[in-house]
């Protein structure tokens, strides 16, 4: 037995279950400097490829999406509602997108905000005749 084989041992024996003998023959083939091997028919690997197809999807259809929005910041559009959709779809996938996300969503709150102080401190001031 090797080095790294008896290291296995020790870390299993500490944690007190049995390795799985999938795993076992999987690290031994990392031992001796193998890739692990995949059978034909393994269910990861279909996940794993419609994972990365969807994460580019995700991250085409919202680039498109921020860049329409983009055009629409100068032409007639609602751009900036666009551009808050398309980083909504990137959000799905990335964390910075997320994070932009959270500050556009924080910005626009603070505007609404203020935008409602101002037309209630008008309206006020009509109503007290000034």
């Amino acid at each position: 037995m090797s080095s790294h084989q008896d290291q296995l041992v020790v870390v299993a024996a500490r944690r007190r279950h049995t390795i799985p003998a999938r795993l076992t023959a999987m690290w031994q083939r990392l031992a001796a400097g193998r890739r692990p091997t995949r059978r034909p028919g393994d269910p990861g690997a279909g996940r794993r490829l419609a994972r990365v197809a969807r994460r580019g999807l995700v991250t085409v259809a919202g680039a498109l999406v921020v860049l329409a929005g983009a055009v629409m910041l100068v032409t007639p559009g609602p751009g900036l509602v666009t551009i808050a959709a398309g980083l909504a779809i990137l959000a799905t996938e990335y964390d910075w997108a997320r994070r932009a996300l959270d500050h556009c969503k924080r910005r626009s709150m603070a505007a609404y905000t203020q935008t409602r102080a101002r037309i209630r401190g008008r309206l006020q001031q009509r109503r007290d005749g000034r």
